[in-house]
């Protein structure tokens, strides 16, 4: 699409579809796949255009972005009966608790995990990787151990790291994972504080982005307690 040489204006600011003023570079839009011919998109038409589907996901990929979605109700039990249920035609999730906030729709649950995985998928490969894998080792010691939903299941990815993956502390704003190797080696002494703290990580722009909802303070405090030899109440701010 041809860009205007001139200085941007409110009108090329547009969105390319339907004109909207409310519109965006396509390219801030990581949960969707749209043409190359629109550079600037409003939410609406980008979901509108997206050409992305749940059917090019594997069933692992699926299973990693419900579960990880989930903050921490959805076991990769349910998510793999969630996957099946899909596969078969399904239209209703058989564990209704598990998505009241979607209505028990089967699809917009579908939707919603084949959105949240492009996302990390395209931010975060590295973290897609260690998803697929987590969740995988967590399905099985739900097999061999009989694994009790009711019983907090909780991060899978980063309070119970798996075999092989680093120790992580939880953003108590994004839930962004963070290890703690790196938090001790990489980080200023205060950036490092205020991830322990709650206060934000560069992930959530230190607490200030919309992914900044700060409702992930209990994750946080359980995954210093586990993953850390720091003592948790004093960074306890609940």
């Amino acid at each position: 699409m041809t860009k205007n040489s001139a200085d941007e204006s409110i009108s090329s600011r547009s969105c390319d579809h339907c004109g909207s003023l409310s519109a965006i570079g396509v390219e801030h839009y990581k949960q969707y796949r749209v043409s190359d011919e629109f550079e600037r998109l409003c939410w609406k038409c980008a979901q509108e255009l997206n050409s992305h589907t749940a059917e090019e996901l594997t069933d692992e990929e699926l299973v990693a972005a419900i579960v990880d979605g989930s903050i921490g109700h959805g076991t990769p039990a349910h998510a793999v009966t969630y996957v099946q249920e899909f596969r078969d035609g399904g239209v209703t999730a058989s564990y209704e608790q598990d998505v009241a906030d979607l209505d028990t729709d089967l699809g917009a649950l579908i939707e919603s995990a084949r959105a949240h995985w492009l996302h990390i998928e395209s931010e975060y490969p590295q973290k897609a990787e260690q998803l697929i894998e987590a969740v995988r080792q967590k399905h099985e010691v739900e097999e061999q151990e009989a694994y009790k939903p009711d019983i907090d299941p909780f991060v899978y990815d980063s309070i119970h790291a798996p075999a092989g993956m680093a120790a992580v502390v939880i953003c108590g704003q994004c839930r962004e994972p963070w290890e703690y190797n790196n938090l001790t080696h990489e980080m200023s002494e205060d950036e490092k504080e205020d991830i322990l703290r709650g206060n934000g990580c560069p992930a959530c722009s230190w607490g200030s982005s919309s992914r900044a909802t700060g409702a992930y303070h209990l994750e946080r405090l359980q995954s210093i307690q586990q993953n850390t030899s720091l003592d948790p109440f004093k960074y306890d701010n609940l």
